[in-house]
């Protein structure tokens, strides 16, 4: 039976117990919903909605109910499981007997029950939940009960226990059980349940001869529904180390100093708060005895978190509120920060105030955190009004935008202002006027529609100085019906005047032009552009007063896709220089087979004139063209172009270079691997100036099966030999072969001239080619021909050998085991310059589980330096990057090395002697519900042991000095 919507209606009514209420029974044929009427001995009438079934669900909202027997009195709200049941919300998981849940209250009472959260399971014979607080009576919890142990590590048993879910558990007369016997009693325990920063914290550090013992206790608190924070306690110490004896601090203790604070984060119903206060002690200094200054930091802020409210919905304004003190940044310096914004009868305002007190103005330091250039140092009251909407229109004229500032300033002044200058700090008053008038579009005509912004800011000070700023633009277009349109457009930017302070300095500059523009587009195969200006005056560049360059373009067949057509030009009115003009035309085949196009731009100076570097006459009229001609195998293309005037020889009787190179190519096949056709591109270049062959290069490509193949080689010329080659082979998903440098074609075999020996850089490649990702493995020799080296009958040597690994395996499965390992290494090898080979660099990165028992992680690198004059390794050494190897000796119990070290090989480091291993040694015993940590430095002699819970890398701590070290190799 699914009993849903009987029970809905009748819950739903008039008290709305709950958005969403279903009965589920699982198909249970013997389930039932009945309907009973009682009479409670007070003489009160109450109808009860029973349902019953082997299993029955309650789903209300997002809480459920589990049980065979569920009673439910409409009259006073309540839901009632007899006998065994289960109650279930987001936060934990209650089952006990006889549970009575109150919905409306949202609280519940139950015996013998068993209440499951995230972080801890309770066990009890009475229980009471409220809304965020579970009290429990004759209860009993440990963080051991989720491990399976028959008999728990410990645990606590209470009488009387009060949970409150995801933060703490508050225990009264506890008896603390270890394998199930009571060990002491504690009158009170509390058990922190919430987030690692919101647990408390105890730490210790031991001091020494240099540094200070510290104790810190960090305890979290909570103070009501709206309220949080943490309180800490600093104990510091200066200890005077001695040999022998418990020293937790390290040493004897001889000067003590106490301090902490507290951090409160508090809520309202508009905002929120924070105070934070923290006191650092003065220490006596270590080396004169001289006492330091006491540190404080303090910060109280708080701000609302919604917009401000007019005078009509009760005049509560927005408040961000912020004073802090923070020695450690600004010693002796309280910044306080007042922002308050509200509206009322239309009008928003703001009113701030920023600034400091300097306790000790006789330090170095005398500026706020918050100065900077757009800062003022100090704003003792500034109040800002300004319209919620626009103020008022007259016709086309819109106002908008107005605001009045008002303040008083105290900033470093003004640089560039003469009388200011002399100060090093200026107290002034100012009045800032902003407002902004836009004249909406107004069609004057038909066609013609004109539109305006003008922007204002006028800065009036004290000091009987102002500051303009002040931009506006009007703009008139003109269309002509569907062919075009021509606008004009009118723009001054007035920044003048002058400023005290820094902070409001803008850039001084006044502009003042006119900007024409006409687009016409009279056919559908022909459009015009044009633009230029007239500046009448720019007080930063002064040259610019006149006409600018027109800028021009008729563009032609825009509507065909077989041709384009254009001619531009820039003409400088001003120098009355004509520029040049280009011409540009395209023609391509409209359809893709065969596909032919052709491209020629040719410019044409229309007045030669000085070069502005040089003053030499340049004429740079030229004509190029580039042109193509495919089929679906065959494919030509030519580029080439001419100087009409080109620049002179650099020697006399040189040849002037009037023709550009001109390159000509033939395709056979195509170069694209996807399509496995075979492609071949022999490409020819010609200096037609010196009627030569300057280049002649090939690309090749080809596909066998899987495999892929590709080549290219250039040759220069006349003198011949090759200027680089590019050979690859790869097959997709498996492995890719590179070689570059060789002469894959030799040049004689063709017919060409070898050229004269010259520095060739050689490289061979084989690398891994996976079908996505990044490569696992690359394998490169490298080397470089050098023609200097020739002895003898050696034309020339090789130099600069080496061979490159590099592998990376990751993840890598092999029964019960898995590794991950990443390598590299650079081995320098004997050439013609190198009188042996030797490992120049390597590096290992290693992480390894064996079957579960033995782990491996960290990394391992080498590195070497060659004295090519003895022929030695100046030096060689092998560092250790916190390789751990960890021993699973039984299922609760790691035991393990941790070694970070540099072993240099070669002597000629005294500060680092070969072998010098003294690593850490570790042991773990994790017992699931909690976890002992001791630790070795076999180098310093220090022990640490630590106390946690599971996985925690945090928890009780105590460092240990001892004189337990394993002596090192370079001890004498």
């Amino acid at each position: 039976m699914r009993a849903i919507l009987p029970l809905i209606a009748l819950l739903a009514l008039g008290a709305a117990l709950a958005e969403t209420i279903e009965i589920d029974t699982f198909g249970d044929p013997q389930s039932r919903l009945e309907i009973r009427n009682l009479v409670l001995p007070g003489g009160e009438e109450v109808q009860i909605y029973v349902v019953q079934g082997s299993q029955v669900r309650v789903t209300i909202d997002d809480q459920q109910l589990i049980a065979q027997h569920i009673e439910v009195d409409l009259t006073h709200r309540l839901v009632r499981i007899i006998g065994f049941g289960t109650f279930i919300t987001p936060e934990q998981t209650v089952q006990g007997t006889d549970l009575v849940i109150e919905l409306e209250q949202e609280s519940l009472t139950g015996r013998d029950v068993l209440i499951v959260t995230e972080a801890i399971d309770v066990v009890g014979a009475q229980a009471s939940r409220t809304p965020g607080q579970i009290n429990v009576s004759s209860g009993s919890f440990s963080p051991c009960r989720r491990c399976g142990q028959e008999v728990e590590d410990y645990g606590f048993r209470a009488e009387r226990i009060e949970l409150y879910p995801g933060d703490r558990l508050v225990a009264f007369d506890v008896t603390v059980l270890i394998r199930d016997r009571p060990l002491l009693m504690l009158p009170l325990l509390v058990v922190p349940l919430a987030r690692p920063d919101r647990q408390p914290r105890l730490s210790l550090t031991q001091g020494s001869a240099s540094e200070r013992a510290e104790v810190a206790l960090d305890w979290p608190y909570v103070a009501g529904a709206n309220a949080f924070g943490t309180f800490s306690v600093r104990y510091y110490a200066d200890v005077i180390p001695r040999a022998g004896g418990f020293q937790p601090l390290g040493g004897r203790v001889g000067e003590s100093y106490l301090g902490g604070g507290v951090d409160h984060l508090f809520y309202t119903d508009r905002g929120e708060g924070n105070f934070r206060f923290f006191y650092r002690p003065g220490f006596l200094s270590r080396t004169g005895g001289e006492r330091e200054e006491s540190q404080f930091t303090l910060r109280f802020a708080y701000r609302t978190l919604d917009e401000p409210l007019s005078r009509e919905d009760g005049g509560l304004p927005v408040v961000d509120l912020e004073v802090v003190r923070d020695d450690a940044r600004r010693d002796r310096l309280l910044e306080y920060r007042v922002e308050l914004e509200g509206v009322s009868s239309g009008v928003r305002g703001r009113y701030f105030s920023q600034g400091f007190v300097d306790s000790d103005p006789d330090d170095e330091v005398t500026t706020p955190s918050y100065d900077d250039r757009a800062t003022p140092r100090q704003t003792p009251v500034q109040l800002v009004l300004e319209p919620e909407e626009e103020v008022f229109s007259i016709g086309p004229l819109l106002l908008r935008r107005v605001a009045i500032d008002l303040g008083v300033f105290e900033d470093a002044s003004n640089p560039s202002n003469r009388s200011a200058a002399a100060q090093t700090f200026v107290d002034a008053g100012r009045l800032l006027e902003r407002h902004s008038i836009e004249l909406t579009p107004v069609r004057l005509w038909a066609g013609m529609e004109l539109r305006g912004q003008t922007n204002f800011a006028g800065h009036y000070y004290t000091t009987g100085e102002r500051q303009i700023d002040w931009d506006s633009r009007i703009s008139a277009n003109q269309r002509f019906g569907g062919v075009g349109s021509f606008g004009l457009v009118f723009t001054r930017d007035v920044n003048e005047g002058e400023t005290p302070f820094r902070f409001d300095q803008i850039a001084l500059r006044t502009r003042t032009d006119l900007r024409a523009a006409l687009d016409l587009e009279p056919l559908p195969w022909l459009a015009l552009e044009a633009r230029s200006s007239y500046v009448f005056r720019d007080t930063r560049r002064p040259e610019l007063q006149g006409f600018q360059p027109l800028e021009s373009q008729l563009r032609l067949f825009d509507n065909l896709n077989w041709i384009e057509a254009s001619v531009s030009n820039s003409y400088d009115l001003s120098a009355d220089d004509p520029g040049n003009l280009e011409f540009e035309l395209l023609l391509r085949s409209p359809e893709s087979t065969p596909q032919a196009q052709l491209e020629i731009s040719h410019l044409e100076d229309l007045a030669v004139k000085p070069d502005r570097l040089t003053g030499e006459l340049t004429d740079e009229s030229s004509t190029r063209f580039e042109m193509s001609y495919g089929l679906p195998a065959l494919r030509v293309d030519a580029s080439g172009g001419y100087r009409y005037f080109p620049p002179p020889a650099d020697q006399p009787g040189e040849q002037l270079d009037f023709w550009l190179p001109f390159e000509a190519g033939v395709t056979v096949g195509t170069l694209r691997q996807e399509d496995a056709l075979p492609g071949l591109r022999v490409a020819y270049e010609r200096n037609l100036n010196l009627h030569e062959v300057s280049a002649l290069s090939y690309d090749a490509s080809a596909r066998i099966g899987p495999v892929e193949l590709a080549a290219s080689q250039r040759y220069s010329l006349p003198e011949g030999g090759t200027a680089g080659s590019t050979l690859t082979a790869e097959y997709p998903g498996l492995v890719q072969f590179e070689a570059t440098g060789f002469d894959i074609v030799r040049p004689e075999w063709i017919g060409l001239p070898t050229g004269v020996p010259r520095i060739t850089r050689y490289s061979v490649t084989l690398r891994d080619s996976p079908l996505s990702g990044q490569e696992a493995w690359q394998l490169r020799y490298l080397t470089r021909y050098d023609p200097e080296l020739a002895t003898g009958a050696q034309p020339g040597g090789l130099r600069d050998s080496t061979l490159e690994a590099r592998v990376e395996l990751e993840d890598e499965q092999v029964g019960n085991s898995r590794f991950s390992v990443e390598f590299f290494a650079d081995l320098q090898l004997r050439d013609d310059l190198l009188d042996q080979s030797y490992l120049r660099r390597a590096s290992l990165l290693l992480a390894a589980d064996i079957e579960g028992v033995v782990g491996v992680q960290g990394a391992l690198g080498y590195r070497a330096t060659l004295n090519a004059t003895t022929g030695e390794l100046s030096r060689s050494e092998l560092r250790i990057d916190e390789l751990a190897i960890t021993v699973r000796a039984r299922d609760d119990l790691y035991l393990g090395a941790l070694f970070d070290d540099v072993w240099e090989f070669s002597g000629n480091v005294p500060s680092q002697p070969a072998f010098d291993l003294r690593p850490e040694l570790f042991v773990v015993w994790d017992r699931c519900c909690w976890a002992l940590r001791g630790g070795w430095d076999t180098e310093s002699g220090q022990i640490r042991v630590s106390v946690t819970s599971p996985g925690a890398s945090e928890g009780l701590t105590q460092e240990f000095d001892t004189p337990l070290m394993l002596p090192g190799r370079g001890d004498g």
